[in-house]
């Protein structure tokens, strides 16, 4: 056996194994930014929960959707649900990713509240709507590059914290005729949560969470597809914000 097919073999061993340990442990690698008091906060965001609120002003938020999410209460892939509403915040198709806000400042595009009086969601760690409620907030990148940041403000006491920025991008472009709207949701309930609109830094053919390509574990895809979407339907949807942005949706 050459050293090379030793390899080969070995890194599609470990690709398996990797795929199925994820699985049944419940994809805890799959989940997304959780807010923490180490990371630095966004533009226009301050650490005083009743000054941030003030900041906002007459802003509030508009058409919501109410949706089922997972919750932290799991038992290997199964994960109790519960419900978190997301609201849009002024007119989502103000936001164009290649044109984002001027340097230091910063605005809500999404308000989300889970409805659940004890259960924590699983994806962002939302506690529940009686002890905090969460914004993605929109702030610069770089001069062409827009990026989102889920911050989370407590109703009593304590500071407001933020998770990692991701960056906001254009997901699929509006359709001829299609008519705007400005609204917010998670992207798992719009278009299977897949983006028509490829970027050159996500074409690395590696699935998010996992740190395997995919070509690592061709030999076994359509097999590992049919148990992930077995085991829990949720595995390979993209969970995350979306919005009706300037020229379609964003994600």
């Amino acid at each position: 056996m050459s050293r090379s097919f030793a390899r080969s073999q070995s890194a599609q061993l470990i690709a398996v194994t990797s795929v199925f340990f994820i699985t049944a442990c419940g994809t805890a690698s799959m989940d997304g930014p959780r807010p923490d008091p180490g990371n630095p906060l966004p533009a226009g965001v301050v650490r005083d929960p009743a000054a941030f609120r003030a900041s906002l002003g007459a802003v509030r938020p508009g058409k919501g959707n109410t949706r089922e999410r997972n919750s932290t209460k799991c038992f290997l892939w199964m994960c109790s649900d519960l419900s978190v509403t997301i609201e849009a915040i002024g007119n989502t198709n103000d936001i164009d990713p290649a044109n984002p806000p001027p340097a230091g400042t910063g605005f809500p595009a999404a308000r989300l509240t889970n409805n659940d009086a004890k259960k924590i969601e699983k994806f962002y760690r939302l506690r529940p709507g009686t002890e905090a409620e969460y914004f993605l907030w929109v702030t610069r990148k770089n001069a062409t590059e827009t990026q989102w940041t889920l911050v989370e403000v407590p109703r009593v006491g304590g500071q407001v914290t933020a998770a990692t920025p991701t960056d906001l991008r254009l997901c699929n472009r509006r359709m001829p005729g299609e008519a705007k709207t400005s609204q917010a949701d998670f992207a798992q309930y719009r278009h299977g949560g897949e983006c028509s609109i490829e970027y050159p830094d996500l074409a690395s053919g590696t699935q998010p969470g996992i740190g395997v390509t995919t070509s690592s574990i061709s030999f076994v895809q359509p097999l590992l597809q049919a148990l992930q979407s077995l085991l829990n339907p949720r595995w390979n949807v993209a969970e995350g914000g979306w919005i009706d942005c300037s020229n379609g949706c964003c994600t």
